[in-house]
């Protein structure tokens, strides 16, 4: 019986990351609350210059590129990463299977597990589903994630899934996994919008979750 963990934002953090995207793309300081509560447009809007605002497109694919790591300075920016408080001691106290998904790109196999592993995260063993470039591409990332959620419950028994984003939950209950947590611990959502879509549960932090 397996259990089914989001990576980026429930295990590990990116913000710190995404801070430095906003450095190098902009030139500006952004705020952990402003990219917990803003969109990219929106941060885009509040702080591009008049010099920058003709380059608006260019500088959105080199958003896009930095943030899916498709260029060294994305992957310098893996290191501002960090993991979530608590996440490391619960994850290697459940028992079972530990199957990961994650919206990052298939060529980050490797540095992702790499971290995983650097965190103190259980590695042997596990399994690791990301998307592909297309699923980025054409725009269409709730359609990619249930392709992959449907190939993961076609192969493994999921009783738990751990996730921070709550647009996934009608698909977790719709799976039929029977523990559905969500994990809120930004400003960006309220229980209610995990309860909702069809979460089990939530908590704040990892730490409600220990044994």
């Amino acid at each position: 019986m397996s259990l089914l963990i989001d990576i980026d934002d429930t295990l590990i953090s990116t913000k710190k990351r995404t801070q430095g995207l906003w450095r190098y793309v902009l030139g500006c300081n952004v705020s952990i609350e402003e990219i917990e509560t803003l969109t990219a447009v929106q941060i885009f809007e509040r702080y591009a210059t008049e010099q920058q605002k003709p380059r608006m497109r260019e500088l959105q694919r080199l958003f896009t590129q930095i943030m899916l790591c498709m260029n060294d300075v994305g992957l310098k920016l893996m290191e501002e990463d960090e993991p979530i408080p608590y996440a490391v001691e619960v994850l290697n106290q459940w028992e079972g299977p530990k199957v990961y998904i994650t919206g990052r790109l298939e060529h980050l196999r490797n540095p992702t597990l790499a971290q995983l592993r650097l965190f103190g995260f259980p590695v042997d063993d596990t399994m690791l589903y990301m998307f592909n470039e297309d699923d980025w591409r054409g725009g269409k990332l709730g359609e990619a994630r249930k392709r992959i959620l449907d190939d993961i419950m076609s192969k493994q028994h999921v009783i738990k899934v751990v996730d921070d984003f709550p647009g996934y939950f009608p698909v977790y209950m719709e799976l039929g996994i029977p523990e559905r947590i969500g994990l809120c611990c930004s400003r960006t959502y309220k229980s209610e919008d995990y309860l909702s879509r069809g979460a089990t549960k939530v908590v704040e932090s990892w730490k409600e979750l220990q044994e």
